[in-house]
C-alpha cells in the first residue's frame, strides 16, 4: 500500500513542482515553498511508515512509531534547511 502512494505523490508533487515554475508574479515565491514543504512531508511520511513497518516486521522495539516519527519529521524539515543553508 505504500508503494503506489509513494509514486502517486511523487508524480503530483512533479506536477505540481512544474507548473509551480512556469508561473510568475508575487505568489509563485509562494507556490514553491508550499509545494516543496508538501513534497518533504509526504517523502518523510512515506519513509517513516517504511521505518515502522520494517519494526513491525522484526520486532525492533527501538522501531515504534514513538521512536520512529519525531525523528523522521525533524530530520526531513531539518535536511531542507540544511542543504539551503550549506549551499
Amino acid at each position: 500500500m505504500l508503494v503506489p502512494a509513494g509514486i502517486v505523490a511523487a508524480v503530483l508533487a512533479k506536477v505540481e513542482f512544474a507548473s509551480v515554475n512556469a508561473s510568475d508574479g508575487a505568489g509563485a515565491a509562494f507556490g514553491i515553498i508550499l509545494v516543496i514543504f508538501a513534497m518533504i512531508g509526504a517523502a518523510s511520511g512515506f519513509v517513516a511508515s517504511g521505518v515502522v513497518v520494517i519494526g513491525r516486521m522484526t520486532r525492533l522495539r527501538a522501531l515504534r512509531a514513538v521512536y520512529v516519527l519525531p525523528v523522521v519529521f525533524i530530520l526531513g524539515f531539518g535536511s531542507f534547511f540544511a542543504v539551503t543553508l550549506l549551499r
